[in-house]
């Protein structure tokens, strides 16, 4: 069976005349790879702000930028990176969570200007970066992701407003160091000798900001300086790299261009807040070959949800994906693959092996509109006045105006806005997917939540047999839907470990800032999932 997979490759050769030696063994360590972000929650300095320090420069694991400039209107302090407390300058923050304690500023701090005044060319910008590991010519795609509050005063025109997340590679780790004091970027990448080898740019239409005091998403029109909150996530590949060098996260901030003539005086450019930067994925994948003999052994690193073809060709006239199968539709077997084949008979054989995703199995699903067995509701002990309840059929008055497939629906007081003092859950029938190693949940929801810590309500992994919470899948639901939604998660190992339920859980306490609110609904339930 040939497929066409979206995979990652990774090609060695071997010469069969080599078995009349004992043995020819590739290593299969793995001398380089991804070691991570330090500090990436910025938590590193929290005592020290705490203790009344301000601002601090020279944030632990991480070099920055700082610059002083005085230009036409520009006054105050610096264009800097620094580590600091939330902002606490814009509306009401409350349901923004504790994540915020302690954030990186990345942007024009303390600038002011006056509506139609102009960013010099290469003045508004600001960077943050530190070593995240080493370079393996086998390394697949690293993933960035962190959270990302921004103030947008209106939009710049002929200019940029934006986010940059960039890899570097090569240069001298011992020669990076921070801004220092006015007039001073500090040393950069660049100054140091590195390369930059990927960067996603990213517009503010190009991530999903939400207003964390209206639940929507931002417009960046409405106030002069709206508050808006995203988790962003850039996937990068890094290309001509060479062995060993040393890989470099940079985040960079940039505006510039003339500021809208309808924003408000005095109010501060574009800067971003950063918190909990991570990266993951830079798998190396490198294909291992040991000649035995009368046998070749095939070995190269593996993940779950995986499969894997092994190519080969006596030459290199065509392209790898073209080259005849030598096995296919190999499964998974982590962290490790093993294969042993019989000796060609060419004197000399490339071989390439392909990874590609696992195709998903539908293995449990529910429309709630025939026979619904085994969905199970009710209270916490909590909740004496049950105000509000779980319930199944065809929502009116409140909510959507039809279930996703109607007729019927999940939902909390489905003809009804939810009522105070609220804790109540929903659990599915027992789901069993050990023969599976990954997987995913999704289903049609439509929510109108006043928002955590007020109204939320959370989707956790319960194990069939005790009740015991095995793994929080999402511990913050809570929005304002127009319509009807696909919401969409991996699902956590612990749901392949023994059989499950789903809980969606509602808690509500005893006031309403803006409501009533209608609730949760839920439709159209599917999981998908697939073996090693």
């Amino acid at each position: 069976m040939n497929r066409k997979p979206t995979l990652r490759r990774h090609c060695n050769f071997i010469s069969p005349s080599l078995a009349l030696l004992a043995s020819l063994i590739v290593s299969a360590g793995v001398r380089a790879g991804l070691t991570g972000v330090v500090n990436g929650d910025f938590e590193a300095q929290r005592a020290e702000y705490d203790a009344g320090s301000g601002y601090l420069n020279g944030v632990t694991g991480w070099y920055d930028s700082w610059t002083n400039f005085g230009y036409d209107t520009f006054v105050g302090s610096s264009n800097t990176t620094r580590e600091g407390d939330r902002p606490g300058d814009w509306p009401s923050l409350a349901n923004w969570g504790p994540t915020w304690d302690s954030t990186m500023r990345l942007g024009m701090s303390g600038q002011f200007f006056m509506p139609g005044d102009t960013i010099p060319p290469d003045a508004g910008k600001a960077w943050i970066y530190q070593q995240i590991g080493t370079y393996d010519h086998g390394m697949g795609t690293i993933t960035v992701e962190f959270d990302a509050i921004r103030r947008l005063n209106r939009f710049y025109t002929g200019g940029w407003n934006t986010l940059q997340v960039q890899l570097w590679t090569g240069g001298n780790p011992a020669l990076a160091a921070d801004g220092t004091g006015d007039g001073d970027y500090g040393v950069g990448l660049v100054d140091i000798g590195a390369t930059q080898r990927a960067m996603k740019q990213f517009a503010a239409a190009d991530i999903a900001y939400v207003n964390p005091v209206t639940g929507v998403a931002a417009t960046f029109a409405v106030l002069p300086s709206e508050p808006a909150m995203a988790h962003v996530t850039a996937n990068l590949d890094i290309v001509g790299a060479a062995e060993g060098e040393p890989i470099w996260l940079q985040i960079y901030a940039l505006n510039e261009g003339t500021i809208d003539t309808l924003a408000t005086p005095t109010h501060r450019p574009a800067e971003a807040y950063l918190d909990n930067i991570v990266v993951s994925g830079g798998t190396v994948f490198k294909l291992n070959i040991a000649n035995h003999g009368s046998t070749l052994d095939f070995h190269w690193l593996s993940r779950s949800g995986s499969r894997y073809n092994l190519r080969c060709s006596p030459d290199l006239s065509t392209p790898p994906a073209t080259w005849p199968l030598a096995q296919e539709n190999i499964a998974a077997t982590p962290p490790l693959n093993l294969l042993s084949l019989a000796l060609p008979a060419d004197p000399r054989m490339f071989y390439v092996v392909e990874e590609y995703s696992a195709p998903q199995l539908t293995v449990y699903s529910e429309d709630f509109d025939g026979p619904v067995t085994g969905w199970t509701s009710g209270y916490d002990a909590a909740d004496t006045g049950h105000n509000t309840a779980w319930q199944l059929g065809t929502p009116t008055n409140v909510g959507p105006l039809a279930a996703n497939s109607p007729p019927n629906c999940y939902g909390t007081n489905i003809n009804t806005n939810y009522g105070f003092n609220s804790n109540i859950w929903l659990h599915s029938p027992p789901i069993d997917l050990t023969a599976y190693t990954s997987g995913t949940l999704q289903f049609a929801r439509f929510i109108n939540v006043e928002g955590n810590p007020f109204d939320y309500g959370t989707i956790s992994i319960l194990s069939a047999a005790t009740g015991v919470a095995l793994a929080v899948l999402d511990p913050d639901v809570e929005g304002h839907s127009s319509s009807w939604e696909t919401y969409s998660k991996p699902l956590p190992a612990a749901a392949f470990s023994q059989p499950i339920k789903l809980e969606f859980h509602l808690k509500s306490d005893d006031w309403d800032s803006a409501g009533p609110y209608a609730g949760w609904y839920i439709d159209d339930i599917v999981i998908k999932a697939s073996g090693s």
